[in-house]
């Protein structure tokens, strides 16, 4: 049985601040790449795209591409060996 995201996600924002999770981060960046971008810089077009707002179950549009910068900065070998678990 895999553990539940968020708790094996290492988050340290302040949850009171933050309106994107780490998990819908962490499930929306491997489909920006498999559709060939590998920019962050396209996701300020891509955080408003349907398809990928439903791949994360979100209906507003999604992180901005500096959030997902600071993501990807924070994200260390131990957030991407957790997450392997979901």
């Amino acid at each position: 049985m895999t553990d539940c995201p968020q708790r094996v996600l290492r988050d340290p924002r302040d949850p009171g601040r933050c309106r994107h999770s780490a998990l819908a981060q962490l499930r929306r960046r491997p489909h920006g790449l498999a559709l060939g971008y590998e920019d962050l810089t396209d996701h300020s077009e891509l955080r408003h795209d349907l398809a990928l707002q439903t791949v994360v179950d979100r209906v507003v549009p999604l992180a901005s591409a500096p959030t997902l910068c600071r993501f990807e900065h924070w994200a260390d070998r131990a957030t991407a060996v957790a997450s392997t678990r979901f």
